[in-house]
């Protein structure tokens, strides 16, 4: 249901959006990507029996919490979709391609390259890139996003075109 163009209405929208970029801020920039590739990987791989040392321990300092630059897009990005689909007819469909655009600024703010690390035990260095597994993920999660933004097109102007008769 399109909502109207009072104050009142963008108002609660711009809340709404704020909550939503914060939230997908925590979620998908912090817990995410960020625990997950700079601590909870690393530590995965050291779980191992071998003694495994990782060689660049200043590479987890080097995560930063609050980033201004991707909160402010999240902020930015979250308020637009919130808008779209609050006053925009089929702007869900819209707003779900915003999300994939999220998606991709935090895929394009870590670098999913490789974790090197030394195994004492053969005396040989590694290196794992995880970067095609993140980067097939992602475009699988874009081609179920597209399939399910034609979808609530197709919803809407079925929904549309009931009330027409």
């Amino acid at each position: 249901m399109v909502k109207p163009f009072t104050t009142k209405e963008v108002s609660k929208s711009i809340l709404i959006g704020v909550s939503k970029g914060i939230i997908y801020y925590i979620l998908l920039y912090i817990v995410l990507f960020g625990i997950i590739t700079y601590y909870l990987i690393p530590y995965i791989i050291t779980l191992t029996r071998s003694n495994i040392s990782i060689e660049d321990p200043a590479r987890f300092t080097g995560y930063r919490v609050l980033n201004w630059y991707v909160l402010s897009w999240f902020l930015s990005l979250s308020i637009i979709s919130t808008v779209l689909s609050r006053h925009i007819p089929y702007g869900g469909a819209l707003s779900s391609f915003i999300g994939i655009f999220i998606l991709y600024i935090v895929f394009q703010s870590f670098n999913f390259g490789k974790f090197t690390g030394y195994i004492e035990e053969y005396r040989s260095s590694y290196t794992l890139n995880i970067s095609p597994l993140m980067y097939s993920l992602f475009y699988i999660l874009v081609l179920t996003t597209i399939g399910g933004a034609f979808i609530s097109i197709a919803r809407e102007y079925k929904k549309r075109r009931e009330k027409s008769y």
